[in-house]
């Protein structure tokens, strides 16, 4: 990325934005690097951990994989991914308490100036009270009620993982070692198993098959492969 800036000219970075569990593969960035850039080039850091965020609460894997988290201007966060809470209850984490400023609205029959209605600093204005499902998940789960939930999920995909890998003439791990709970592969047949390095020459008819093969998963009912 550097090389990249280095080669562009007049071009004033507005912000950099590192991802903490990538929707795909579950895969982090190397946070810490993309915090040093950013603070070189005097920009906004912002985290995208929508998924990822959870895994702080993991000391002995998870927080190593998310430092220089802790040095961003804001984070996403989605308690309906690993926080365990219904779809909808997205959080946004902001270093300086006067950022939500800068969204500022308000009107006569709603929202007035004198108000302490915090829908005068969101896009939205007014919105359900989603934050009541993460407080009862984490009165209720507690940090170690969440944690054990996350750490099973992970050593799953490192199981199954290990399992494929067991089988690497049948499915090609994409991801490996898995960083979360997330594992992303492909099964090869038959056919394409002789192929070697030209396999992804015969990348469509691969997806196509991968395509095929989960709607089969699905209709027998037995197995779920999002």
């Amino acid at each position: 990325m550097k090389r990249v800036l280095q080669r562009l000219e007049n071009v004033q970075v507005m912000a950099i934005v590192g991802l903490a569990g990538a929707t795909e593969t579950g895969h982090v960035d190397d946070l810490e690097a993309l915090a040093d850039l950013a603070a070189s080039l005097g920009a906004h850091f912002h985290v995208d951990a929508a998924w990822g965020f959870p895994l702080l609460l993991d000391k002995d894997h998870g927080r190593g994989l998310m430092k220089g988290a802790e040095r961003a201007d804001t984070v996403a966060v989605d308690g309906h991914k690993l926080l365990y809470t219904p779809m909808g209850c997205g959080t946004l984490l902001m270093r300086n308490p006067l950022d939500p400023s800068r969204v500022c609205k308000s009107a006569r029959y709603i929202i007035r100036e004198d108000s302490f209605d915090q829908g005068r600093f969101t896009l939205e204005g007014s919105r359900p009270a989603m934050a009541i499902y993460l407080h009862m998940n984490l009165r209720c789960l507690g940090r170690q009620g969440l944690l054990s939930r996350i750490a099973a999920g992970c050593a799953l995909a490192q199981r199954l993982a290990e399992m494929l890998r067991r089988d690497e003439s049948s499915f090609e791990l994409i991801t490996d070692p898995p960083q979360s709970n997330i594992v992303l592969y492909r099964y090869i047949p038959r056919s394409f198993r002789h192929l070697g390095s030209v396999l992804e020459e015969h990348g469509k008819a691969l997806d196509h098959f991968q395509v095929a093969l989960q709607s089969a998963q699905a209709a027998a009912g037995r197995s779920f492969v999002s």
